[in-house]
């Protein structure tokens, strides 16, 4: 996975076990020279297959990693990894995105369906954000009404779309 804000950082991870044997017994990788280095960034995951990475844009040093027991983050780099949230059964994670917009992390299990994770606002994020729209209900069929959206960082050109159409703003 390529850092969203940086081209010349790239993660890679081993989705298997390490033996004893084996030299290399990371699981999450990470290049600050596009490809020419990598480090281990494992810190103290334990021997898991790690499935699948999310960078966080928005939060630097945070990853978010799909593994065989769950989901994973580390907001130091990779230094020390902890289980993310609660409610998750262990279950093998396959995929993780990460909808910036809505600061969710979607997470797709083997067995266990998809699972959305809210990782919160952050301060100093561009996302924009709504913080109120009235009317909050409208019976289907009533007449015209005016939908007023507030919030911030709706950039200069906001589009708002209602029932699949674009509306003025």
């Amino acid at each position: 996975r390529v850092d969203p804000l940086d081209p010349m950082t790239a993660y890679a991870t081993v989705s298997g076990f390490a033996s004893d044997a084996e030299a290399i017994k990371g699981h999450v990788f990470r290049t600050r020279d596009g490809g020419e280095n990598w480090g281990d960034i494992s810190g103290d995951l334990p021997n898991l297959p790690v499935n699948d990475l999310a960078v966080d844009p928005d939060l630097p040093g945070t990853l978010y990693i799909g593994t065989d027991l769950g989901v994973m983050a580390t907001s130091n780099g990779g230094e020390t990894w902890s289980d993310l949230g609660s409610g998750l059964p262990r279950s093998v994670v396959l995929s993780l995105v990460l909808h910036r917009a809505t600061r969710t992390l979607r997470a797709g299990t083997h067995g266990r369906s998809i699972w959305d994770f809210s990782l919160g606002a952050v301060e100093g994020s561009q996302a924009p954000v709504i913080t109120s729209v009235s009317p909050k209900l409208v019976e289907a069929g009533a007449a015209d009404f005016a939908l007023t959206i507030e919030g911030r960082r709706f950039g200069t050109a906001p589009k708002v779309f209602w029932n699949g159409q674009e509306r003025a703003v």
